[in-house]
């Protein structure tokens, strides 16, 4: 049959803001409160070949999310990591970040505490790496982007050598490309060392800072 899945809200249009694929399933987050008909708020699990729903997948309710729902997403070591315009999941605290079982949808007890937005979500290997404009997580100093060890749902005493905020970042070994500012700031775009996060000697000529980061495997796309 057609891919041709059909999402609807109540009172308004709905959108995706974020998607992604692992395996044969393809995750979308935004704001919806049903696929084909089936209750779904804001994530939902889909068949990649067919768009149909995954009936077991159900993440909690969001209360209080908005805009697109959902910036980015990821799925690393059997988990959902999400990152969106949120407070609350399901009755609990998950400011603009949260994390989800990726075969039913259940909330992980893990909580990212940030001073400011989260923006995008990046993974390599067992890593997952979470940029934004923040400058505290977990009440520690990182600057803008920071590493998660996805097993063990735990911050990494990884830093980004002097780096000062970012809009979007990209894990592709053995780098990380950040948008952003730093010591060696050249127009908006920084390369970090994936292992040790010491910033790399590279120094792309842009007219302005990037919007948007993709790994595209062997090279990086960037536009604004």
């Amino acid at each position: 049959s057609a891919f041709a899945p059909s999402l609807t809200r109540t009172g308004g249009p709905s959108y995706i803001g974020a998607l992604t694929v692992a395996g044969n399933a393809l995750y979308i987050g935004g704001i919806f409160d049903a696929v084909d008909g089936v209750s779904r708020q804001s994530l939902a699990k889909l068949n990649a070949d067919t768009g149909q729903i995954d009936p077991a997948f159900q993440a909690p309710p969001f209360p209080d999310i908005f805009n697109w729902g959902f910036s980015s997403l990821a799925v690393v070591a059997n988990r959902v990591w999400g990152a969106g315009d949120f407070q609350t999941v399901g009755g609990s605290a998950r400011a603009r970040f949260a994390v989800f079982d990726a075969a039913t949808g259940a909330l992980d007890p893990f909580a990212l505490q940030t001073n400011g937005d989260v923006t995008s979500l990046s993974s390599t290997g067992d890593a997952v790496f979470v940029s934004g404009r923040f400058s505290l997580v977990q009440g520690a100093p990182r600057g803008g982007v920071v590493k998660l060890d996805a097993s063990s749902r735990s911050v990494s005493p990884w830093t980004a050598s002097g780096f000062q905020g970012a809009g979007a970042a990209v894990a592709n070994e053995p780098h990380v490309f950040a948008a952003g500012a730093g010591p060696l700031f050249s127009m908006g775009l920084l390369a970090f060392d994936v292992g040790l996060g010491t910033q790399l000697p590279w120094t792309p000529q842009l007219l302005q800072p990037p919007d948007v980061l993709m790994d595209t495997g062997p090279g990086l796309m960037a536009t604004t």
